[in-house]
């Protein structure tokens, strides 16, 4: 379906029962239990927090977002009024997780979320994942290798099958 007129079919159910088109659209994007269609759900929440009735319903689920899919797909609201809020629940869940690593010990691992695994490297080839992490980076209050430094660090934790290659 075309993005176009998949917002405009979102808008409409949006009208006749927000909390049903919001299942929906999680149900949508659920990896486990649900279609597990990454592309639509991205279309639909991204038009959402740009529409500012429908905002407040994103807003509402931001931590929901990674829960039902993956912490790549908060990406998407960047460029939208909720930034700042995205911004903060990322550098939240990164500096929890970067503490979790502190507190493990070889005999006993915490476990930390897969959100270091899909933040974007800063040494990429792609200028688009570049610039993206650059300005999370910069969100966050550190510079590139800091920033390089500390996912490094998580994903070694975590063991990502990418670094591990």
């Amino acid at each position: 379906m075309e993005p176009d007129a998949l917002t405009d079919l979102a808008r409409k159910a949006y009208g006749a029962d927000a909390l049903d088109t919001m299942k929906l659209t999680f149900n949508l994007r659920d990896a486990r239990g649900g279609a597990g269609e990454r592309q639509a759900f991205r279309t639909i929440i991204s038009s959402f927090a740009n529409d500012r009735h429908r905002r407040p319903s994103v807003q509402a689920n931001l931590e929901n977002i990674p829960f039902f899919g993956r912490w790549d797909d908060l990406f998407v609201l960047l460029d939208t009024p909720l930034e700042g809020e995205v911004t903060k629940l990322l550098l939240k869940q990164l500096t929890a997780d970067l503490k979790a690593v502190e507190a493990s010990t070889e005999d006993f691992r915490k476990d930390v979320s897969l959100a270091g695994k899909w933040m974007p490297s800063i040494n990429t080839s792609s200028k688009a994942t570049t610039k993206l992490a650059r300005k999370l980076a910069k969100a966050f209050g550190l510079t590139p290798a800091l920033y390089r430094k500390r996912l490094a660090r998580l994903r070694k934790h975590i063991n990502v099958v990418e670094t591990l290659m």
